[in-house]
């Protein structure tokens, strides 16, 4: 009887979320909330954006590379070109990935601060993806991340500004499989 329950709240949860991207609208001061599903902040973890090392497809070791380092541990989950419109990761099936705009192959979706990142977002891409043109001044990208031997929902921040992209920082949830918002760290 407890596993009939279980399910049945499990489908409700993901009966309840928003689209990947979607977010509160509400604009009040009160915690993001997306369809009735509450924030988990004291779930987030604050990741690093700077230099350490990528093991790239091919297993080589690329030494003082800049990118994305979720759990802190020196190596990157994530490489960030030198112009900072370039993501390249290694990718698996169900491994690390970036939302992907829809109806895109290897665009990043910008999204919003409170945006949603779950197993509903598109990762449709293989490896690399690139920022589209016409960026917002401030904006948020999704993650999926494998950490050991499970997948955590991330963000990290990028600002725009006089043509130069700057990636701020980032949060994963450490709970695995469950929903991280942009913003919440």
């Amino acid at each position: 009887m407890k596993n009939i329950w279980r399910t049945l709240v499990a489908v409700m949860l993901i009966g309840s979320m928003a689209a990947c991207g979607d977010k509160d609208n509400d604009n009040d001061d009160a915690p993001d909330t997306v369809s009735g599903a509450t924030t988990h902040e004291e779930d987030m973890a604050k990741g690093r954006i700077g230099t350490g090392t990528f093991i790239d497809y091919n297993g080589a070791t690329v030494s003082n590379a800049y990118g994305i380092d979720f759990n802190k541990d020196g190596q990157l989950e994530f490489r960030i070109s030198d112009d900072r419109k370039y993501v390249s990761y290694v990718w698996s099936e169900n491994g690390n990935n970036i939302a992907n705009a829809e109806n895109q192959w290897d665009i990043i979706e910008p999204m919003a601060k409170g945006a949603s990142v779950y197993s509903g977002c598109r990762w449709e891409g293989q490896g690399d993806a690139m920022l589209p043109d016409n960026l917002p001044e401030k904006f948020y990208v999704g993650f999926r991340v494998r950490l050991g031997d499970t997948i955590h929902y991330g963000w990290a921040k990028v600002e725009y500004e006089n043509g130069t992209l700057e990636w701020d920082k980032c949060a994963y949830n450490t709970v695995p499989s469950i929903t991280a918002f942009c913003g919440e760290d």
